[in-house]
């Protein structure tokens, strides 16, 4: 949706992709940290949040968009791969937790080359990159999440960087 601002066309609605290490430990302080980015993208505009995996980060955003949905129109988005196994179970089940589901029969199932090509395609379709990223962690997954939104020139908001202020 289109709207006017001071004589402009803007986009009046923002997607974010939510990409995060899995196994950082969400402290409580790390969890107030990423309320407020969640909050502050929610009045900025965002609309839909767009996941791809479970997590620590994960996990702290469906519950403030959770609690968000009350007072805005918000909506979680899994970016989910179509598996032809048992493991199609297991997204069945993850998927249940969003209220759309989006899959792209182009990109890969399985395997580290198939999550980081979700992720493109996830960062490709999105406005704002949301991560909980610790650039010490060289050899990641975030971590090459993390270099393709900067390439691509997106916004990257690290939830690590509101703890350093």
């Amino acid at each position: 949706m289109l709207d006017y601002c001071g004589g402009l066309l803007y986009n009046k609605f923002m997607k974010v992709a939510v990409i995060g290490h899995r196994l950082v430990k969400m402290t409580p302080l790390l969890s107030i940290a990423t309320s407020i980015d969640v909050q502050e993208l929610v009045e900025e505009g965002a609309d839909r949040f767009c996941f791809a995996f479970g997590g620590a980060l994960t996990d702290i955003c469906l519950d403030v968009i959770e609690e968000l949905k009350e007072y805005y129109d918000i909506k979680r988005v899994y970016y989910r791969a179509v598996y032809t196994d048992e493991k199609d179970a297991v997204s069945d089940y993850f998927a249940s937790f969003f209220e759309k589901n989006y899959f792209d029969e182009s990109v890969s199932k399985t395997g580290v080359d198939g999550i980081n090509e979700r992720y493109r395609f996830m960062i490709d379709d999105c406005d704002v990159l949301l991560t909980l990223y610790d650039p010490q962690i060289e050899k990641s997954k975030t971590a090459a999440a993390v270099a393709y939104a900067k390439k691509k020139g997106k916004r990257i908001i690290n939830v690590l960087d509101l703890l350093k202020k």
